[in-house]
């Protein structure tokens, strides 16, 4: 059988010319299209060159590198540096230029902000092409670790790593008292002191009554590698949870999606373990985003709350199950005698059991979100029949009310209706499938960036890549249409 032949000397004749190794539909191209007609000081991103030296780099051609990056599965400044030099689709985005690492991250840095604009700018353009329908919307958040399982230290650890840092700093002062310090040796003094922030910050989190420092932590079983008792040195803003394998440092990356073409509308990041605080704030966002609120929105479990009940009573047919039902699944038993069972006398301010005894206002406390619950007790229970299938209190039964029973109820009645159960049961297909594209095909395993603020930014700048990814199938079918048509 023959083969073809091939040399890797060959001269040309004429050079080839970099446009026409690149195809006419490619999403690089879209990407140029589409950067190069932004205002970007509208959207907040900027590049002050340098009074003196050479001339910087045009912002356009920085953002589109980052953008068709991210999109590319190409996240980190020196990843974009190589690509710069050796990948086709970026050498004919940057016209053969080639910034260098520290160009691309300056730029990155100083333009974090802007990654929210950019962002609601994608979901605006997908509002404007019809990539929306605002039928119905998903929310859903996902665990995204920081840091490996080994950056996470003990309160001795990171007492050993404080004093081994100001060790450090104390001799770079010593040497350098009395005499001008080098560039070299002032980034290094300045590296020492932000390690050491990081270290103090840490601290925090193990020192007992720290308040913030114990927030978003999570409670685990003794023994397990993820305890109270360790922190993360490397983003002491990041928190232990519980995510698909098992504990880490993560960060709750949240999204809205609508449910047409699977844009996300709405996106944000917090550093707690729950979902239930991300979704009012979410809502709000997509609403602002897309110019008006979704006529359906669905969310798992783990958001429900009275407070989200009430605020999306306003906004959105919400729809998301109740986490008291798994619990009736797990003891049926029990259901019964359910604090739902309990019917409320406004005039006398107390409940009636389904036994019919009155349980009286005890006292106020706060619950798990720091939400004011009323306490209500029954204090005739010592010779009722079914005590023991009711309460194993020996002050007799509680109940802890928050004030939004008859909208839990409500939501409960119309969670039961087959429309709704229909609905909810979207609820996967539309937004799993956007956080498994975001991970595996988006090279999304980790936050790169630290720190909160600068998470955000990163989550921001992914979200609006995903987007990209969908408006250019749009561009590119639009096109295949018109060719087919002749138009």
């Amino acid at each position: 059988m023959p083969y073809r032949a091939y040399s890797r000397s060959q001269d040309w004749l004429l050079p080839p010319s970099l446009d026409g190794l690149l195809p006419g539909d490619h999403a690089a191209r879209f990407v140029a299209a589409l950067v190069d007609e932004l205002d970007l000081q509208e959207l907040r991103i900027r590049a002050v060159p340098a009074a003196i030296g050479a001339p910087a780099y045009n912002p356009h051609l920085l953002l589109s590198c980052w953008l068709y990056g991210f999109m590319s599965r190409v996240r980190s400044s020196r990843k974009l540096e190589q690509a710069c030099r050796e990948n086709i689709p970026f050498m004919w985005l940057t016209g053969m230029q080639q910034p260098d690492h520290v160009t691309l991250w300056r730029f990155y840095k100083k333009n974090r902000r802007g990654m929210k604009e950019l962002f609601k700018y994608t979901v605006r353009l997908s509002v404007e092409v019809g990539l929306v329908s605002f039928a119905l919307q998903a929310i859903d958040g996902s665990k995204v670790p920081v840091a490996s399982a080994d950056a996470l230290k003990d309160a001795q650890a990171i007492g050993e790593l404080l004093r081994g840092v100001e060790a450090e700093i104390a001799a770079l002062e010593q040497e350098n008292r009395g005499e001008g310090q080098r560039g070299s040796e002032q980034r290094l003094r300045v590296s020492k002191g932000e390690l050491k922030e990081r270290i103090v910050q840490a601290m925090r989190q193990l020192k007992p009554g720290a308040g913030e420092g114990q927030e978003g932590m999570t409670e685990v079983p003794a023994g397990s590698r993820a305890r109270r008792d360790l922190a993360c040195v490397t983003d002491p803003e990041a928190r232990l949870m519980k995510g698909s394998h098992g504990y880490g440092t993560c960060y709750n990356a949240q999204a809205m999606v609508d449910s047409a073409h699977q844009v996300i509308v709405a996106a944000g990041v917090i550093n707690e373990q729950s979902d239930s605080h991300a979704f009012v704030p979410l809502l709000e966002q997509a609403q602002d985003n897309t110019g008006r609120a979704a006529e359906a929105t669905l969310a798992d479990s783990g958001y429900f709350s009275g407070e989200n009940l009430q605020y999306a009573a306003a906004h959105t047919n919400l729809l998301m199950p109740d986490p008291q039902l798994k619990r009736r699944a797990g003891h049926p038993e029990k259901w019964p005698f359910h604090k739902s069972h309990f019917r409320y006398d406004p005039t006398h301010d107390v409940y009636l059991c389904p036994e019919g005894k009155p349980l009286v206002y005890s006292h106020t406390t706060v619950g798990r979100r720091n939400d004011p619950l009323r306490v209500y007790r029954c204090h005739q229970c010592a010779n009722c029949p079914v005590r023991n299938d009711c309460t194993s209190d020996a002050c007799g039964r509680a109940i802890k009310m928050t004030g939004h029973e008859p909208l839990v109820l409500a939501h409960r009645e119309k969670m039961r209706t087959v429309q709704a159960r229909e609905l909810i049961g979207r609820r996967k297909c539309i937004i799993e499938p956007v956080f498994g594209i975001i991970k595996e095909q988006m090279d999304t395993r980790r936050f790169l960036l630290r720190g909160l603020a600068n998470v955000r930014a990163e989550w921001n700048l992914l979200c609006a890549a995903f987007n990209m990814r969908k408006l250019y199938q749009h561009w590119r079918r639009q096109r295949l249409m018109a060719a087919g048509t002749g138009s």
